[in-house]
């Protein structure tokens, strides 16, 4: 089996702007069969109006997974949000906006559309905690709701702890939640599993 996992995670921030571009991908081979290949792709710009409230004059993301019948899924929007909590030791942010989703599947019945496009409400959190001087816990979410064409539901979460090691080097461990509340049949009549979890444990670098 050989498995790749790669996380990347740049933030920017000035009194009055912050930038945020995350990363997630995975791949897994066993016996020279694909078994999952899934890559996320966000970024976001929020401006700040005062300390703490912002807006997000533009976000997108870029979503693709095969195995839950999803070839591409672009996503972008405007929103807003407000830091719940900001100090040296705990991060708490809260967003919600609207977007414009469209979604191109990888294999579908004859009968079926082989792309759909829809109008999104999105929700979500940000969540970091420095427990100690050598342990953070993490917790980020985000859903959005769409039409019925672009399965009605969807979210991501991803949950977990880093533990600083030496210098720069921390060891990640993270579980993952995606769910798609009504994934799109396949030609041959397979419906994919509406939730797909995952535990990576990884090495990182931060800088």
């Amino acid at each position: 089996q050989t498995e790749y996992n790669a996380n990347v995670a740049l933030k920017r921030r000035s009194p009055m702007n912050r930038v945020k571009i995350d990363y997630l991908g995975n791949f897994t081979e066993t016996n020279s069969e694909t078994i999952a290949d899934n890559q996320r792709a966000t970024a976001a710009w929020n401006r700040f109006l005062s300390d703490r409230f912002y807006v997000t004059p533009v976000y997108g993301e870029l979503y693709r997974d095969p195995f839950q019948n999803i070839a591409n899924r672009y996503t972008i929007g405007v929103g807003l949000g407000y830091d719940l909590v900001d100090t040296s030791k705990v991060d708490w942010s809260v967003d919600a906006g609207v977007a414009y989703q469209k979604t191109s599947f990888d294999d579908v019945p004859e009968e079926d559309a082989e792309s759909t496009d829809s109008p999104a409400l999105g929700l979500g959190t940000d969540y970091e905690n420095k427990l100690t001087k050598w342990m953070e816990y993490f917790f980020k979410f985000n859903f959005s709701i769409v039409n019925e064409e672009s399965s009605k539901y969807t979210h991501h979460l991803e949950t977990g702890f880093e533990f600083d090691l030496w210098g720069d080097f921390d060891f990640d461990v993270t579980w993952i939640w995606d769910r798609i509340q009504e994934p799109q049949e396949m030609a041959d009549g397979f419906e994919p599993e509406q939730d797909d979890f995952r535990m990576i444990f990884a090495l990182s670098y931060k800088f």
